[in-house]
Order: C-alpha cells, then sequence, then structure tokens
C-alpha cells in the first residue's frame, strides 16, 4: 500500500508544526510531532512497508483525518496493525 496527500488539501509548513487547510470539509488541522514526519513520508509516496513501525499510529490518524490517502485495499489491515492511536498523535482539528 503506497500513501500520499489527498489533492484537496493544501500544506503550509510554519516551524516545526504543519498546517493542513482541507477544502472539502472546511477543516483546519495542525500537525506536530510525528504527524508532521508521517505527512513528509506521505508527501514522498511512502510505501506501507518502508513506514517506521514508531510512526504507524500518526500516519493512521492522518488517513483518518481524510488528510492522507492510501492506494490499495489493503487499508483496513493497516488500521488493524496501527491500533488505531489517535491519542498523542499530534493532529488537532477544528472546523471552519
Amino acid at each position: 500500500m503506497r500513501f500520499g496527500v489527498k489533492r484537496h488539501v493544501r500544506v503550509r509548513e510554519i516551524g516545526d508544526e504543519i498546517i493542513v487547510l482541507d477544502s472539502s470539509g472546511a477543516v483546519v488541522h495542525r500537525l506536530t510531532g510525528h504527524a508532521v514526519e508521517a505527512l513528509r513520508l506521505a508527501q514522498q509516496g511512502i510505501v506501507e512497508h518502508q513506514l517506521p513501525g514508531y510512526l504507524a499510529a500518526a500516519m493512521n490518524a492522518l488517513v483518518d483525518a481524510g488528510i492522507v490517502t492510501t492506494s490499495d485495499q489493503s487499508r483496513r489491515a493497516f488500521l488493524l496493525k496501527a491500533g488505531g492511536a489517535l491519542a498523542g498523535a499530534g493532529i488537532i482539528s477544528v472546523a471552519l
């Protein structure tokens, strides 16, 4: 499975944080910590087996937030492995 950033989002880096503007859902996401690192890897089109284990929960949170997309049907298997741990993933979302 390959990760990528969805087309309807705009990514802006501010210092060591990333602000993601989601035009489809009128939402702003503020990313910190591991979420920043995971998003940078998704922007490069990282493949699941290349993803460091410590970033699995952050990538899962990015997928759940609708920021990152996956290339195939194995998303369910990834979500089960990642454990769905949103706490501590470093994503704060605000609806506009």
